[in-house]
């Protein structure tokens, strides 16, 4: 009977040192995490309006991502690419020659560095990211040493220009004797490469390019308004010619190669 007790005694002690240590190792031990791989990779692909304008802020003009497999590629204002897979070191490598442009509008640059060689198409047409869920402008394609990466491009500008804009100053010059209802507004939308707004008489509505800091109105259209308000024509000639623009807080300066200019007080947007 005595030893009986004495081997109960054991096994119970036995019992109670087991589960002290599950106990021990349950606190001390950090719970098991599943990682999902495909969202591990989006703090890099999939990115915000500040990460955009800080791109931009950068020197760099033209994006490229993807997600088979995952990239981000940057094209700065001196023609250099910087690429970066994911978990691996970025490398760069320099523009050879003049981009080629086709009657489409595709772009075909040549590059390479020590090591590097490949080349780059940025092709005009809707992309849609799998991963962000986000929709482009255009599409890109990069031949890199033998592989092929297909993703999503888009020129990178000042995202600030984004929102609603009212005429001041034409030429430098500030405008008189217009009433209020007839001041021209420009709204942008630029990831829509979209512009559209009031002129002065007829409401418009016409496509944007924009790349670093040059900027493009293409295929204007207006309503048919007849009236009589000088500041629709001239600005109207800005506009169809303007190659520049400069942001400052809460102005909006917008330029011709021969120096005639627009200049907008910042509304809000829409």
């Amino acid at each position: 009977m005595a030893l009986f007790k004495r081997i109960t005694y054991i096994l119970c002690a036995t019992a109670l040192f087991i589960s002290a240590c599950k106990s021990s190792v349950n606190k001390t031990q950090p719970p098991v995490v599943r990682t999902d791989t495909t969202r591990a990779i989006q703090p890099d692909y999939e990115l915000s309006e500040l990460t955009l304008q800080q791109y931009y802020e950068q020197g760099y003009e033209i994006l490229v991502v993807g997600s088979e497999p995952p990239f981000n590629l940057r094209m700065d204002v001196g023609g250099v690419f910087a690429f970066k897979r994911a978990a691996e070191d970025e490398f760069r490598f320099a523009v050879r020659g003049e981009p080629v442009i086709d009657s489409n509008g595709t772009s075909v640059y040549q590059v390479g560095s020590a090591g590097h060689q490949g080349t780059i198409q940025i092709i005009s047409g809707k992309c849609n990211d799998r991963i962000s869920k986000s929709i482009y402008p255009m599409q890109g394609v990069v031949r890199l040493d033998g592989v092929t990466y297909m993703g999503c491009a888009m020129h990178l500008y000042d995202r600030h220009i984004n929102g609603r804009w009212r005429l001041v100053k034409i030429n430098g010059s500030d405008f008189k004797g217009i009433e209020e209802a007839k001041i021209p507004v420009l709204n942008f939308k630029g990831d829509e490469l979209r512009v559209y707004g009031f002129l002065g008489c007829n409401k418009f509505d016409g496509q944007l390019m924009l790349q670093g800091n040059n900027i493009k109105f293409l295929g204007i259209g207006t309503t048919k308004v007849a009236c009589n308000n000088p500041l629709q024509n001239s600005l109207l000639v800005i506009l169809e010619k303007a190659v520049k623009y400069q942001i400052k807080p809460g102005s909006l300066l917008i330029q011709t190669d021969k120096g005639e200019s627009a200049e907008f007080a910042f509304q809000g947007n829409d």
